[in-house]
């Protein structure tokens, strides 16, 4: 387990992480039953400051121990590729989350 902060023992450890097929995102599932989103892209939207990771958001949607998480794709009616992200948990759910609109 990595740990999210080495000021205080209590904070959340990192149990799971997976990067998405483009590499662009990271989620990562901590032992609080939440999962954060990372994204890789350019520092303030500007090509000139080079790419970094920037923190997307985090939730709690579990109750117990997050066993999984997954990016998986699909198609829009449109043709567009939409990224997809999943966890499952002991606590029998299986959660998709909406990276798009965070």
């Amino acid at each position: 387990m990595v740990s999210i902060s080495q000021d205080n023992p209590k904070d959340p450890r990192i149990h799971i992480m997976t990067f998405s097929g483009d590499s662009q995102y990271l989620a990562v599932a901590d032992d609080f039953y939440s999962i954060s989103l990372f994204k890789y892209d350019y520092k303030d939207e500007d090509q000139d400051k080079g790419k970094e990771w920037s923190f997307s958001g985090k939730v709690r949607t579990h109750l117990n121990t997050i066993r999984s998480i997954a990016f998986g794709e699909s198609q829009t009616e449109s043709g567009e590729i939409k990224l997809r992200l999943f966890s499952i948990g002991d606590d029998k759910m299986l959660v998709e989350y909406d990276i798009y609109n965070r």
